[in-house]
This record gives structure tokens, sequence and C-alpha cells, in this order.
């Protein structure tokens, strides 16, 4: 199996813990019923439940973008989720994102009228 994304980082902080969370990784990953695509986005999404911006979601990101997801999906997901998890979390998700080096929003905006 394929090292989990951020396997080493966490080793760094915790090897114990480390053990334990990629273990637990590997068997998640493992299941079959869910793509590894809905997978991911499990995990970003629940990044911005709690959140976690920080090694969690550049792990998540990195693991996204490992397994075929494209930035502007994990833009995408975002959008859908400001309502939901609030607009001030994914201010700071669209800024973590750009620390991380992903390339900027790349679809026409669509346009709206006003009534």
């Amino acid at each position: 199996m394929t090292q989990l994304a951020g396997a080493d980082a966490l080793a760094a902080l915790d090897p114990v813990f480390a053990q334990l969370a990629v273990g637990a990784g590997e068997n998640l990953w493992g299941l079959t019923h869910l793509t590894m695509r809905e997978k991911a986005f499990v995990c970003l999404t629940s990044d911005l439940c709690h959140p976690h911006l920080d090694l969690p979601l550049t792990m998540h990101v990195q693991m996204a973008l490992a397994n075929g997801v494209e930035p502007e999906a994990i833009r995408e997901l975002y959008r859908h989720l400001a309502p939901y998890v609030g607009y001030p979390v994914v201010v700071s998700a669209f800024q973590r994102l750009r620390e991380l080096g992903l390339p900027g929003h790349r679809t026409p905006i669509p346009s709206r009228r006003c009534r």
C-alpha cells in the first residue's frame, strides 16, 4: 500500500500516535464502497467542520491531489460547504490552499441577475 500523505510529519510529532493513525487510515482507505475521490472529499469536509486547517488539511489536500482530485474540485467543495461550516472558516481554508501553492480559481464566474 502507498504511504499515507503526512505519515512522516505525524511520526515526527509522535511515532506511537503516527502508527495508530496510519493503521486506522490504511484500514479505512481499504474499504471498497466509496471511491478514492469520495473518501478524499469526506476528509476535506471534516477538516472544515472542526476546523483543522493546519497539518490535517495539508495532509488531506495532498492525499486528494494524489488521488486525482483537481484543485478546482476542492475549491468547489469548499464553496458548497460555506453555508454549512461558516464563511469565515472557508475564507481561512482558501488562504491555506494559497499557502499550499494550489492554483487559483480557473472556472468562469456565473453571471447572476438581481431582480
